[in-house]
């Protein structure tokens, strides 16, 4: 649970490459459980960007906290850079990136998923799956590792899946044990709260670096209450350092 008295000062430490910056940027994190790629927008002031080289593929780290107490938020690489502003995605790249070209025999779900990890790099992986299915023959053609998982599924006959990564991490059907209760209440630490659509609302509060995708809040609003999923995860800093964070939950 939060307690108002360990949350001041919140801080952001970015890196790109070889460099660490603490301010003179902006940041848009957005993480979506619904969406292959978590992507970062990062903008400079005090034309930075004319004194640093960055260039694609740089690994971009993305750490928020408070007193000097940091979680990492985001990994991922740099996809372009113009205009005093570089925009980063996650480790979905490492699947894009990779060729899957290659049958199996006997195989179940599990295996052939781990494969397609390994191929591309990916170690740290959590698999939540409870099919035992095993298939004479599965035979993924020149695909890359993102579109081979989503052959897979319709190869095991797999309706309904959540994966994503959590920094180096990637579940699927699964996701990091929440470590604490997350209550954002009206007059406290809730800025706005506003209906998006039928059933789907985003609350904006402080900075939430503990915060994963599906952990769980509990709402207190005159508008909305109860306890909710975290769909949507949206960090942001804006052009005078306030660090915020933008929530989309579903009723």
């Amino acid at each position: 649970m939060y307690k108002e008295d360990e949350y001041f000062s919140p801080e952001v430490i970015v890196r790109i490459g070889e460099y660490i910056f603490s301010k003179y940027i902006t940041l848009n994190l957005k993480l979506d459980i619904e969406k292959n790629f978590d992507f970062a927008i990062i903008k400079f002031s005090e034309k930075l960007l004319d004194e640093i080289l960055v260039n694609k593929n740089d690994e971009v780290v993305i750490e928020l906290g408070y007193n000097n107490k940091l979680e990492k938020v985001f990994t991922g690489y740099v996809t372009d850079v113009k205009d005093f502003e570089v925009t980063a995605k996650n480790k979905f790249l490492n699947l894009v990136n990779t060729n899957i070209n290659k049958s199996f025999t006997n195989a179940t779900f599990d295996e052939v998923l781990k494969f397609i990890l390994n191929q591309a790099s990916i170690q740290e992986m959590s698999i939540k799956n409870n099919d035992t299915v095993m298939k004479s023959l599965v035979s993924i053609k020149n695909k890359n590792g993102l579109d081979a998982i989503k052959y897979l599924e319709q190869k095991f006959n797999i309706k309904e899946s959540l994966y994503f990564f959590k920094n180096d991490k990637f579940f699927y059907n699964d996701k990091e044990k929440q470590k604490q209760l997350y209550e954002l209440i009206y007059g406290s630490n809730i800025l706005n709260l506003q209906n998006l659509c039928p059933k789907v609302w985003e609350i904006e509060t402080i900075s939430m670096p503990k915060l994963n995708l599906l952990d769980d809040i509990y709402i207190e609003h005159y508008k909305l209450t109860g306890t909710f999923k975290a769909e949507k995860i949206n960090f942001i800093v804006n052009d005078y350092g306030f660090v915020r964070t933008k929530i989309t939950i579903r009723e």
